[in-house]
């Protein structure tokens, strides 16, 4: 309020109504780089920057300087904001957003981050990844019968990353083999998309017209640039 004093001892008042710079956040709107991003230490993307955007009622940003806080709500084991797991508190830039860097840990999942700004909280998610193929395993049975009917066995693949972690799913593994026939789980052809790591395929042994110059079979496993092999023998039927 301003007041003044005029002659005869009159006095005479007004008011100044200041607004406010900060108004009120009602909304928090969220957004990421990246919706997926890799596991950290296999050559791909590890990292996605998030940012934070504080709203008034009319949807208009509020400017810089207000204080958002970041923080992981649930998220894989080794999952970082600005290098910390704790919260972080993060202050708007002009463009009235407030940012931070996610980095993964070494093991897939998602990620959900919250940010608070005067009490009005918002959540996004950032999905992570497996890396590429890095170990192979396989296995084939020891030994198929051999004769006038298709008998044969179940041969499995199992990819991981660098980390050991199962390679994502629809990772492609192919099988060969340089006697009999092998059939994957996909199209019915030479290979099979991985299912938590896992892909799957069913050697059958040659007919009974070419068993008695067959001993013995290879059969080779590729997914990427892995390769793995396994010999299966012939074994009479009792």
């Amino acid at each position: 309020d301003i007041t003044c004093t005029v002659e005869n001892g009159l006095e005479c008042g007004t008011g100044v109504v200041i607004p406010s710079s900060r108004q009120d956040v009602v909304s928090v709107d969220m957004d990421r780089d990246h919706s997926e991003i890799a596991v950290s230490g296999t050559g791909a993307n590890s990292q996605t920057r998030i940012t934070a955007t504080p709203k008034n009622s009319q949807e208009g940003h509020l400017g810089p300087g207000i204080e958002v806080t970041f923080e992981i709500v649930s998220a894989p084991t080794g999952v970082k904001l600005d290098g910390a797991t704790d919260p972080v508190v993060a202050l708007t830039r002009n463009n009235g957003s407030a940012l931070v860097t996610l980095t993964a840990g070494t093991v897939p999942g998602t990620a959900f981050i919250r940010a608070t700004a005067q009490g009005v909280s918002a959540t996004t998610g950032v999905s992570i990844s497996a890396g590429p193929p890095a170990f192979l395993e396989c296995t084939a049975p020891d030994s198929v019968a051999c004769n006038a009917t298709l008998i044969g066995g179940e041969v499995r693949a199992y990819v991981t990353d660098i980390h050991h972690n199962p390679v994502r799913d629809g990772t492609v593994v192919w099988f060969t083999a340089d006697a009999g026939l092998i059939t994957g789980e996909f199209d019915g052809g030479g290979s099979d998309e991985t299912e938590f790591g896992r892909a799957f395929a069913w050697y059958f042994a040659p007919l009974a017209s070419e068993c008695d110059d067959w001993t013995q079979s290879t059969i080779t496993f590729y997914a990427g640039d892995l390769v793995c092999t396994r010999v299966v023998y012939k074994t009479e039927e009792p």
